[in-house]
Parts: structure tokens; sequence; C-alpha cells
């Protein structure tokens, strides 16, 4: 299962916060944005990656899509049509 962890201070929401990805993105880094996470990764983050709703994962190596985007609060992610 992937993880999420956060590697700034959080400066209330406001700034873009660096978070580190481990497991599906082989430990690529990301952005947070108030609650909301840019991600980008090589694997497909369903059910490996819980990230809130609204986030958003690029694939640098994809074969369907290469923006995912979570859509239940957990590890569920659609790409947008």
């Amino acid at each position: 299962m992937a993880a999420i962890t956060q590697t700034d201070a959080d400066k209330a929401g406001i700034s873009p916060v660096r978070v580190k990805v481990t497991g599906v993105t082989n430990d690529v880094y990301g952005i947070k944005f108030a609650s909301i996470y840019f991600i980008v990764g090589d694997g497909d983050p369903n059910g490996e990656l819980t990230a809130p709703i609204g986030s958003v994962f690029f694939r640098k190596t994809a074969a369907a899509g290469n923006i995912y985007k979570n859509t239940d609060g957990a590890t569920a992610w659609a790409v947008p049509s």
C-alpha cells in the first residue's frame, strides 16, 4: 500500500507543501494545496494510493491515460473523460 507523507510544514493550507509518496510511485514527490494532492508517478494508483477526493495523479508511463482523479477519498481513482 502506498502512503503520502508531508515533508514541509503546512502554512495554514495556503502555500504548496511537498509530500513524499512511497509504494506505487517509486518514492516520487508531489505537492499539496490545502487538502488536495498533485502527485507524479509510474504506476496505477487504483487500490494502492489513498488520497483526499479531488487529488490528481499524473502517470509518467500510461497505457490508458495520463491523469487520474481520486473519486472516493480513499483508493479509487478514475481517468477523467
